[in-house]
């Protein structure tokens, strides 16, 4: 009996310290577990927030090229263009063409808001879109988009987040609508979820001429005033203005025209132009510099008036003046 309690006793033993044994393992791996987490969760945490700032920046890298061809489009039609449909799915025909307002571009309050024109910009389709699948949003002032009422003014205002205001006279701006993609459609025509209008970037899609700059807040509470998700670029005019186009010359393989569009005069070393070129000083015409009179002339077909030209009150013509009527100087 003795040697049969004994022989419990050690089994139970054995048995004690295998639960015991198991059990620290147990014990140890969720240590290690939850150590590892804790190292990772902020690694995770990292590696998400340096993937948004590495969109972000491909995103400035987009905003880049898109102003640049909204710039050249500017210098060759004397005009902004219109926004595309945003509702037009990618793949159909005519997808970022532009539309000055009709289906997919909202036309109130003297702007046009629709979606980013690549067709008309000569831009490949995917930068009509952000990192998350929704597309950019392209507002601009109207009468921009003429090129008959273009005049290098705009009529869009922003302001910060607590309503001060940064800029005013904008004529165009970008909206990427962030992750939420609120107030805007996907790549597919889809609409994203409503502009709401309690949240800071809500001013950023509700349809008037005020747009909020602010770096992104709350953005883990949509519920918050603050929240404000949105990341936008605006251009202001420029002295550069679109008044003045560069085109090739069709009669020379070399060499440029430059054509300007102003309705209005030219004044040169004057701010009050009385006429299409009003140049206050003196303007110089001269041959091609080899000796012999084989360019530098004027021509006038209706009339020259001169007075004061010196202090003898003279006009000093040192080859000829020709006319329908009259020749001074050499006979030709």
């Amino acid at each position: 009996m003795l040697g049969h309690k004994a022989n419990l006793m050690k089994m139970d033993l054995k048995s004690t310290n295998k639960s015991c044994q198991q059990g620290f393992t147990l014990i140890e791996a969720a240590v290690v577990i939850m150590i590892v987490s804790l190292v990772m969760i902020p690694v995770f945490g990292f590696m998400q927030y340096k993937q948004r700032v590495d969109n972000q920046k491909d995103m400035s890298v987009n905003y880049e090229r898109i102003t640049t061809a909204l710039e050249i489009f500017l210098k060759q039609n004397g005009r902004y263009p219109c926004p595309a449909d945003a509702t037009m799915s990618i793949g159909t025909n005519n997808f970022g063409d532009e539309v000055c307002g009709g289906t997919g571009v909202n036309s109130a309050n003297n702007i046009y808001r629709g979606a980013v024109p690549t067709a008309a910009l000569n831009l490949p389709y995917r930068l009509a879109e952000n990192h998350d699948g929704w597309k950019l949003q392209y507002v601009v002032d109207q009468d921009q988009t003429t090129e008959a009422n273009y005049n290098g003014a705009g009529n869009i205002n922003i302001v910060d987040r607590g309503g001060n205001p940064v800029s005013s006279g904008v004529i165009y701006v970008l909206v990427d609508p962030g992750i939420d993609g609120k107030g805007a459609t996907s790549m597919f025509g889809g609409a994203g979820p409503a502009c709401g209008a309690t949240a800071n970037d809500s001013e950023n899609c509700d349809n008037d001429r005020t747009f909020v700059d602010s770096e992104k807040t709350d953005i883990f509470n949509t519920a918050s005033a603050n929240y404000y998700d949105d990341t936008i670029y605006f251009q202001r005019p420029r002295e550069d203005t679109g008044f003045w186009m560069t085109q090739r010359n069709p009669g020379s393989l070399s060499g440029l025209n430059i054509v300007n569009r102003n309705p209005g005069n030219i004044g040169i070393g004057t701010d009050t132009p009385s006429e299409k070129v009003d140049v206050s000083g003196n303007v110089r015409v001269d041959d091609d510099g080899s000796g012999t009179p084989t360019g530098g002339s004027v021509d006038v077909e209706m009339t020259i008036e001169a007075a004061d030209i010196n202090a003898d009150n003279e006009v000093i013509i040192d080859q000829r003046i020709l006319s329908p009527r009259f020749t001074y100087g050499a006979s030709p």
